[in-house]
């Protein structure tokens, strides 16, 4: 019998936005294979909040308690203490259960982890290598120094796109075998016919369908939200009936954002609407004019395929793992050019059958992603 144990903790969150949405969904689809030869222990600091998947005789939580370096010290504390009981009862009860892998879904594992247990690290994206001035210092630390050890020590890495898989190769010079590319999934939407007037967070933008642009992610400096807010402006003084919705948490260094809105005087039409759930998401792409995303780097791009999915067409920049995840259902701009981007808006703007193809191509699109193929193929990698 393997046990496989994984750090939950991206998970265990609220408000689940990229690497909390990759391994929540995996949680749930390994549920679904746990069973009397294949275990799974989760790792948690904190009590599972209500979405995650619950526990049963093959799939458990384990809270491990811990005030400060959890991830380095008090969980591998915790394992040593589960691997010293587990040998002991091997022993008193002829049990066979094996620590078999850890999976850190996300970058970091622990400095110890039981001998003879593969680990199995996924790495979402490398940008604060390339972006290092847009990330606070002790991020950066952390993401730099954690992720060489994690990549240096693990027995295999999983990388949710071909570029991030060829980023890992040149800065960490791991061995190309090593790295095993399986992308990201989709959760489908449980749709509902959009009300005329969505109300967002309890309040009332306004939104004319078809009449507004969506950008939805977390608000940070890499995310290039500035050059979209100078396209915008251009756009809007040909269409002074479109507006702009930027939807999505507060990460850092988003004060820019918010001053260029300002500074250019949009407020009346800019609408930083904050975070928002599935429902209000859905609604938001399906109604949009289009949605933008025009991020300098991506390891892969969730929200556009969720633009896919919703019916809503798409126009990203050309660089990173976007085109690789948006083929040829989505327009491409230079992500640094706003006058690039406003090209693509006036062309989108103009050409309904243009539009209508690239509804069509995106739909199309995101049915070759799901879940259910990540978690197969990471199942796979972890039990080999």
């Amino acid at each position: 019998m393997r046990l496989i144990l994984i750090d939950g903790n991206e998970a265990n969150v609220d408000k689940t936005v990229g690497v909390s949405v990759y391994t929540s969904n995996l949680l749930s689809q390994f549920k679904r294979y746990a069973s009397h030869d294949i275990r799974f222990l989760v790792y948690l600091r904190e009590n599972p909040k209500l979405h995650l998947p619950r526990e049963n005789q093959y799939f458990r939580y384990k809270v491990v308690w811990g005030p400060f370096m959890w991830l380095r010290f008090f969980l591998p504390l915790q394992m040593r203490i589960d691997y010293m009981w587990q040998r002991l009862r091997k022993v008193l009860i002829l049990s066979n259960i094996r620590f078999h892998a850890f999976f850190a879904p996300a970058h970091y594992s622990p400095p110890w982890i039981p001998p003879n247990c593969k680990l199995v690290v996924t790495i979402h994206d490398l940008a604060y290598e390339f972006f290092p001035d847009e990330f606070l210092k002790k991020d950066l630390y952390k993401l730099h120094h954690w992720t060489i050890e994690s990549v240096t020590k693990a027995h295999d890495i999983i990388a949710v796109s071909s570029h991030t898989r060829a980023d890992i190769v040149k800065m960490y010079h791991i061995p190309e075998e090593m790295i095993h590319t399986i992308p990201n999934g989709l959760t489908p939407f449980k749709t509902t016919t959009p009300k005329q007037n969505m109300l967002i967070q309890g309040h009332d933008y306004k939104l004319v369908p078809y009449h507004y642009i969506l950008y939805v992610g977390t608000l940070q400096p890499r995310k290039n939200l500035t050059t979209l807010v100078y396209a915008f402006a251009l756009f809007h003084k040909e269409n002074p009936d479109y507006k702009l919705v930027i939807a999505g948490k507060k990460g850092w260094l988003y004060k820019e954002i918010f001053s260029l809105v300002h500074k250019l005087k949009l407020e009346d039409v800019v609408h930083i609407v904050g975070y928002v759930n599935e429902l209000e998401k859905y609604h938001l792409y399906h109604k949009a004019f289009c949605f933008v995303m025009p991020s300098l780097y991506e390891g892969f791009g969730i929200p556009m395929l969720e633009a896919f999915s919703a019916g809503c067409p798409v126009i990203a920049s050309n660089t990173s793992a976007l085109p690789e995840v948006g083929g040829t259902a989505a327009l491409y701009f230079e992500p640094k050019n706003a006058n690039s981007l406003l090209d693509k808006l006036r062309m989108l703007e103009k050409d309904l059958k243009l539009r209508n193809e690239l509804v069509e191509r995106g739909e199309a699109r995101a049915r070759k992603f799901s879940w259910e193929y990540c978690a197969e193929n990471t199942l796979e990698i972890l039990l080999k």
